[in-house]
């Protein structure tokens, strides 16, 4: 069975990591993924200029969201100890580095997450996905 999940997994790895590449791609998601914290400060300094206190509890419980995520997706990786594909698998392409921390969970999605479940919840309508 854990065989099996392997298998499965290596799969989709390659197939994301290989089928998928495009030129879009290969241009926008090392941009995005470098200036990903970048943005969210900018806009961060933006709501505050504009809504001065209004902005206060909203930037304030964002922070603390990511902060909680980060640091439980940090324990997680720490418990799970998954290598990166990029160092057991043959072949991987690569736009940027590959880093020597673990891999599972991902911090962005879990930090992305908690920005938007967090603003979502605060701005008093959920995010509609479709």
């Amino acid at each position: 069975m854990l065989e099996t999940l392997r298998e499965i997994d290596t799969s989709l790895f390659y197939l994301i990591n290989r089928g998928l590449q495009n030129i879009v791609f290969d241009v926008s998601m090392p941009i995005i993924t470098d200036r990903y914290y970048f943005i969210i400060l900018a806009l961060m300094i933006y709501m505050a200029l504009t809504y001065k206190k209004k902005a206060l509890i909203p930037i304030v419980l964002t922070i603390i969201s990511v902060a909680l995520s980060d640091w439980t997706a940090n324990t997680l990786k720490h418990l799970i100890w998954r290598i990166r594909p990029c160092h057991t698998l043959e072949g991987v392409r690569l736009l940027v580095g590959c880093t020597n921390s673990f891999s599972m969970p991902s911090n962005h999605a879990a930090d992305s997450s908690a920005i938007i479940l967090a603003l979502s919840y605060m701005s008093g309508r959920w995010v509609r996905w479709t």
